[in-house]
């Protein structure tokens, strides 16, 4: 749980470091089906262009919108390999009005 604790952390950290000030960032836990959990994480900010969207889970992967944003590229990286290691998956999903992070988790038995 602790790591699951970080990658969630991650998530809300990179949404309210990439969204407007005073935006809203929406969290929701949902059923991924009758055998995962899926996690939410949506933010108003800029869109993330394709290109970057195929690479932005990949180790040190920071987009030109990062300029003046403190980080080094672990974040996503380290929410992926979290999910993965549960048997998870982590994903985003980019349009017009933000993005949304996905993050899925096997249930528990």
């Amino acid at each position: 749980w602790q790591l699951i604790k970080i990658a969630l952390a991650n998530l809300i950290d990179n949404a309210a470091k990439y969204s407007p000030p005073d935006s809203e960032i929406g969290l929701r836990v949902r059923s991924g089906g009758d055998d995962a959990v899926l996690i939410e994480v949506q933010n108003q900010g800029e869109r993330i262009s394709p290109e970057l969207r195929s690479r932005i889970f990949e180790k040190f992967i920071r987009g030109s919108h990062a300029d003046g944003v403190h980080g080094v590229g672990l974040g996503l990286f380290l929410v992926n390999w979290i999910a993965h290691l549960h048997g998870g998956s982590a994903e985003v999903v980019s349009s017009a009005e933000g993005n949304i992070f996905y993050l899925r988790l096997p249930k528990a038995p």
